[in-house]
């Protein structure tokens, strides 16, 4: 994942910037009257998904993407009972009916990505490397000394899991943590009105400067701010399930091999021991006495687990989520609605942590959006 954003960095710049287009004239059409973000926000998020994964530029208001996000909300429904299964096994046979239709939604979201990536196996082009599943293919292919295949089940099953699992699981995680940036920044605008300071002094006019990745080192408040949203929000509380691949003791504890192992994100992003008033939204705590960005506080902050088998998207996610979130910023003033107060503890717990369906207003700060 890195060498793809690395070498594709200008491109998934220029294509952000066209999804941060289209998620602005949606918006645009309910400026000043309570909004939804949601489904903007998922739209425009899978348009650089689709290309990241698939090289492919998904119209936002196609038929495809309809069925992507239709499939996405089927899944944040059901996913809790595959979770409960996962920390509780045998409660599998109280949820019977509600456990086979998650797994028949997994085969179908499975089918389908699967559907994509045997396309690109059979129009790969080495020297025309097209997207992340063109890298997985290459790599895969020149590790011969590892065993690898091309013509191994095994191994063509292991890029078609690498690729859907990314897109699945990037643009929803994508989406939802900028659906908690947005209701944050409406519930604290002091803190909006502070990134967005910091954004009109180190970037100037949006419309002439194209915010890039490299933006960030620049701005030290939004970026603490960024790591406070994941703190806050930690949408993924216990992460994913692994398992202990050898027998190995942690603080004095046996673990055997194939053990379930489970990162308790939520509870490390809300330790006393580390972070003062951990209920409090506080970009502040990220920051040194003069304004610049604390990175030993800010590699505390783990919303994408730890270790080896960490999210392999996290470099996508990250820029992605800064893109979005710098630029929100820059063009609009997000406002609690009067008439639907925000409650930051009205959320539902599945795979994820999801806020319930919330409204804000969108105004532009110069009626140009």
């Amino acid at each position: 994942m890195a060498m793809f954003t690395n070498r594709r960095r200008a491109e998934l710049e220029s294509v952000a910037a066209k999804a941060v287009g289209f998620l602005m004239a949606e918006l645009k059409h309910a400026a000043g009257k309570p909004v939804d973000p949601k489904k903007p926000l998922y739209r425009a998020v899978c348009t650089i998904m689709g290309y990241v994964c698939y090289g492919q530029h998904f119209d936002k208001d196609s038929a495809e993407v309809g069925r992507i996000l239709e499939t996405a909300d089927e899944f944040a429904r059901t996913a809790r009972f595959g979770v409960l299964c996962d920390y509780i096994p045998w409660a599998s046979w109280l949820v019977r009916k509600q456990v086979a239709k998650f797994v028949d939604l997994l085969r179908r979201i499975r089918a389908y990505s699967d559907q994509l990536t045997e396309k690109h196996v059979r129009t790969y082009d080495q020297e025309n490397l097209r997207d992340v599943t063109d890298f997985f293919y290459k790599i895969s292919t020149t590790q011969v000394e590892d065993g690898y295949d091309d013509s191994n089940e095994y191994d063509r099953d292991m890029l078609k899991g690498l690729s859907g699992s990314l897109f699945g699981a990037g643009f929803g995680t994508i989406a939802l943590t900028l659906q908690w940036a947005i209701m944050l920044m409406a519930k604290y605008p002091q803190w909006q009105g502070r990134v967005r300071q910091e954004l009109d002094d180190q970037i100037g006019d949006p419309h002439h400067h194209q915010l890039v990745w490299s933006d960030r080192g620049k701005l030290p408040l939004t970026m603490a701010t960024l790591c406070e949203v994941y703190r806050y929000s930690s949408i993924s509380p216990l992460a994913i399930v692994h398992k202990a691949t050898k027998d190995c003791q942690l603080c004095g504890y046996e673990i055997a091999e194939g053990t379930p192992v489970l990162f308790n994100l939520y509870s490390a992003h809300r330790d006393r021991t580390v972070f003062d008033r951990v209920d409090e939204f506080d970009p502040g705590r990220f920051l040194h006495e003069d304004g610049s960005l604390d990175p030993t506080k800010a590699d505390l902050i783990m919303p994408y687990s730890l270790g080896r088998r960490r999210c392999g998207g996290e470099l996508v996610a990250r820029f992605e989520i800064f893109i979005f979130f710098a630029s929100l910023i820059q063009r609009c003033i997000i406002q609690e609605d009067a008439l639907n107060k925000l409650d930051l503890n009205n959320y539902i717990c599945t795979l994820a942590l999801h806020p319930k369906p919330f409204k804000v207003i969108f105004l532009s700060r110069t009626g140009e959006w």
